[in-house]
């Protein structure tokens, strides 16, 4: 449909003036009625046995190499290593990595009892929409991901 051009700055003109423009002090100040909005709930980086090292500062997985995996595990104390994943535990696994702030991959042991010859080993949760993780080698260890901690 079109206009001739009188309707058009008749609209135009009538649009402006049912809607004020106000420069920025002359808008009305924010109510603030002393609620806030809550924070977001911290990452849930712990599930049975398995822990995910966490920074104490944002509460977010502490990311790091091959090399220092074992190093972030032993910093949780209480003899804990990086775990090992079998197919009993690979669900949980996957579940850790959504609840830890949306992981997709983490550093772990072995997969089923085997470390394939100690090459860095890694989960990786399914993109597919089938439940679990695959085991995957990083034959360089440089990959700065999380490391699944459990405590034997």
């Amino acid at each position: 449909m079109q206009f001739p051009h009188h309707h058009l700055l008749l609209l135009v003109l009538a649009l402006a003036t049912t809607t004020p423009l106000l420069p920025a002090h002359a808008l009305p100040a924010p109510n603030n009625t002393g609620t806030s909005t809550p924070p977001p709930a911290a990452p849930v980086c712990t599930s049975g046995g398995f822990t995910i090292p966490t920074a104490t500062d944002t509460g977010k997985a502490v990311l790091t190499n091959w090399t220092g995996a074992a190093g972030r595990c032993g910093g949780l104390g209480g003899g804990a290593a990086v775990a090992g994943s079998t197919t009993g535990t690979s669900d949980q696994i996957a579940g850790l990595l959504d609840s830890c702030g949306g992981l997709t991959r983490a550093w772990i042991a072995s997969w089923n009892s085997d470390t394939y010859g100690g090459n860095p080993l890694y989960t990786m949760k399914r993109t597919d929409g089938v439940a679990g993780a695959g085991v995957y080698v990083d034959l360089t260890g440089a990959m700065e991901i999380a490391v699944v901690c459990a405590k034997w």
